[in-house]
């Protein structure tokens, strides 16, 4: 079941690159940010991660980050890489 929901990760990330600016800062302020913030189970977290650099990639910095957002998105990375 994991492997699958990897997959499907995966495909709706590398759908992120042709979706419009506008849309990716919808999905980061409506979605992103509120699941990273708001405390979802540690798995979602880490997936959102995932899907957030992605999109901080494509939009190059256009983002506005709280300090908040930016302590979790950091803990989480370094999370990531242990």
């Amino acid at each position: 079941m994991l492997s699958i929901y990897n997959h499907v990760l995966d495909t709706y990330i590398s759908v992120l690159s042709s979706v419009s600016s506008h849309i990716l800062h919808s999905i980061f302020y409506d979605v992103i940010e509120s699941t990273l913030t708001l405390g979802a189970p540690a798995p979602v977290r880490v997936f959102t991660c995932k899907i957030a650099d992605k999109i901080f990639t494509i939009c190059q910095g256009d983002l506005i980050l709280t300090p908040q957002l930016l302590e979790t998105l950091l803990t989480l990375t370094s999370n990531l890489k242990v």
